[in-house]
């Protein structure tokens, strides 16, 4: 006859004719064992992580199989130091664990269904455990005791990422997040921006308080729509100027004078240039182009004022003099018109000036609406110039395409023909 021998939740096993084989039985108590494990309450090294699952859940001491049904848990600032018992929820989608003081994560390590994962606040030094959470989305581990930053190299599916408050100064394994939309690094140590020129997914990007001065490596980054610069050291801001989908834009407290990069943009909404040493140009003409073109747009702007006075610093080569204002550095209010003239000594011609600005008008009149500096040129004039194919020096007598290297018009060094000294 057949036996049956049953099992927890309905579970049964039939042997036929009662014929019970040594391998089949032993098949059969291993299962029962492992069914009654399932069936067991979980244990929790934290009452408070037990607690905060039962509430979510809404039963007391959930089983292994109850761990299945858990989707979403919010245990943020519980005081939890113990994340054990959590590997039994292998299909949690979202977890909060922020503001806790938990160290060890192992215990997440499988739960590979993860889509969204909150540790920040926490005490944290080893994130190798979730290197392999492929399906996380959103990220957000900010202030815990850890500058390691490899294991995120194969989360490549990751959308938001926050990694503000910790230390960091390389970020060189985020160059292979390209699916990164939102990145926070504020308040690190990063002054090389490099590693994110290829995250042309970017559309925001908070980078406030770091030792960042260069960022052209922002060039690409065409779909940023906002971006935080603040407290930083940067000067430069030419490689903002092809970003047209900027709607947000803040460049507090760096050492900036000139926004002319800024005029090109059509899209901003905010824009932030307190605490900068805006020049008058800046002040008086790209900023009021800023705002025509981004109407509604909110500024903030404090080091607005225009500057009184600018220095013209003039200086000459051999040959001449300067006669108007002199050789040196001067003073002028802005907008003033300063004269500026040369004269050419006995045998010399004024070429030109070059410098700041480059003109051959002498005198030159300059409104100073910033530093000027000036260089005066001279030119000998040579009274006789001499011509002779058969000079000394010259290593193709009678051939007048074969010329003196050093031919300049002088008795030693003639030139070849009439023609090419006046010509020359």
């Amino acid at each position: 006859m057949d036996l049956t021998i049953s099992g927890p939740k309905g579970l049964a096993f039939i042997l036929a004719g009662g014929r019970m084989a040594k391998r089949t039985l032993a098949s059969i108590v291993l299962a029962l064992i492992g069914w009654t494990c399932y069936a067991r309450p979980v244990v929790f090294e934290d009452q408070r992580l037990k607690e905060a699952v039962e509430a979510t859940q809404g039963m007391p001491d959930p089983t292994a199989e109850d761990m299945l049904g858990l989707l979403s848990l919010r245990a943020a600032g519980l005081g939890i130091r113990s994340v054990s018992g959590l590997e039994y929820a292998i299909n949690l989608q979202d977890l909060d664990l922020s503001y806790n003081e938990i160290a060890d994560i192992r215990p997440l390590a499988g739960l590979s269904r993860l889509v969204g994962l909150y540790l920040h606040n926490n005490r944290i030094a080893d994130f190798a455990p979730i290197s392999g959470l492929y399906n996380l989305r959103r990220l957000d581990i900010h202030f815990n005791p850890t500058q390691d930053l490899s294991f995120l190299a194969g989360l490549s599916g990751l959308e938001y990422l926050v990694i503000h408050n910790m230390g960091l100064t390389d970020i060189g394994p985020l160059a292979d997040l390209r699916g990164l939309r939102s990145l926070d690094i504020y308040g690190n140590r990063v002054s090389d921006l490099s590693p994110l020129a290829g995250l042309v997914s970017l559309e925001c990007l908070y980078a406030g308080s770091n030792l960042i001065s260069d960022i052209r490596s922002l060039t690409g980054l065409g779909n940023l729509k906002t971006l935080s610069l603040s407290c930083n050291q940067v000067s430069d801001i030419r490689p903002l100027a092809g970003l047209s989908e900027l709607e947000s834009l803040n460049l507090f407290a760096n050492a900036i004078s000139d926004v002319s990069p800024l005029t090109g943009l059509r899209s901003l909404r905010i824009l932030n240039l307190s605490s900068n040493p805006l020049d008058s140009r800046s002040c008086q003409e790209y900023l009021p182009l800023i705002m025509t073109n981004n109407p509604g747009l909110v500024l903030y702007v404090d080091q607005c004022q225009p500057q009184t006075a600018w220095t013209l610093t003039v200086t000459c080569g051999p040959g001449g003099r300067i006669l108007r204002p002199g050789q040196g550095a001067f003073r002028y209010k802005d907008g003033q018109v300063a004269i500026v003239q040369a004269e050419a000594a006995s045998g010399f011609v004024f070429v030109g000036w070059t410098g700041t600005t480059e003109s051959t008008d002498n005198p030159i009149s300059i409104v100073m609406d910033r530093d000027y500096r000036l260089y005066a040129e001279f030119a000998r004039i040579r009274q006789i110039l001499y011509v002779d194919d058969d000079s000394v020096f010259d290593p193709g007598p009678g051939d007048r395409w074969v010329s003196d290297p050093m031919e300049d018009g002088s008795a030693g060094h003639p030139y070849d023909s009439i023609q090419e000294a006046v010509d020359r």
